[in-house]
């Protein structure tokens, strides 16, 4: 292509038609330019388009990693919840009374259920990724809004409402729980003295009274936030689809 310009242009000078020679060197330069301009649309389509493939297969990644919290942590931990504290209700109730209602190893069984709790681990790798690449790679500035106050606010807030959680039963609950739990007696007689002084301990009231709380905080926030994740997912699987 060089070369036929090339000729073009000699041939124009040699048979001395100046003013053609310069009419076709502007059109020459026009079209180097328009090549020019189309060269550098067509690098930034491509830059366009591996930008968008690049924040499509983060956003994926953070969409898989909420479909796992839902899944395997926020719906059975809600469940969990609810079992402990159906379970504290019954025993409640039971030591308010002085019918004996239910057997002292169903009164035993109530505290086991009422005594272990859930532990929260969010699946946090594809957010720690998007990150490190910088969190402007995503184009949508509402869905990378919620990302970022799911993660950093909702999830943060969950997991250190836990740490409290966790320290006051490590630190007050379980000694008293191990002490009374253990050593459970084997005649029955023994086993209905020991419920009775349960009902009447009320340092042992107190700390289920305390745990009692702490549940129904964790099932608060787990109630509100997941509906922030089933959002966010669905409108994840919009922007990519």
């Amino acid at each position: 292509m060089i070369k036929i310009f090339r000729r073009i242009r000699q041939s124009l000078l040699s048979e001395g038609k100046t003013g053609r020679y310069f009419k076709y060197a502007i059109g020459e330069i026009i079209l180097v330019v328009i090549g020019i301009l189309i060269a550098l649309q067509v690098n930034k389509w491509n830059d366009a388009r591996n930008l968008y493939s690049k924040e499509v297969t983060y956003l994926r990644e953070v969409k898989n990693n909420l479909e796992f919290d839902l899944t395997h942590e926020i719906n059975p931990a809600l469940l969990h919840l609810q079992n402990m504290l159906r379970a504290d209700s019954v025993f409640n109730i039971h030591i308010k009374t002085t019918d004996q209602g239910i057997s002292p190893d169903s009164v035993r069984r109530l505290i086991w259920e009422i005594s272990y709790d859930w532990d929260i681990l969010f699946n946090t790798s594809g957010y720690e990724n998007l990150i490190s690449v910088g969190i402007d790679l995503i184009s949508n500035d509402s869905l990378r809004s919620s990302i970022s106050t799911l993660y950093s606010y909702d999830y943060l807030y969950i997991q250190d409402y836990q740490s409290d959680v966790d320290k006051f039963t490590t630190e007050q609950y379980k000694p008293m729980f191990y002490e009374k739990m253990y050593n459970w007696p084997t005649d029955s007689i023994e086993k209905v003295r020991r419920v009775e002084k349960w009902k009447q301990d009320e340092i042992l009231r107190s700390k289920f009274r305390m745990l009692r709380d702490y549940v129904r905080n964790r099932e608060f926030q787990l109630n509100a936030v997941k509906p922030k994740v089933e959002k966010l997912i669905k409108n994840i699987e919009k922007y990519i689809d």
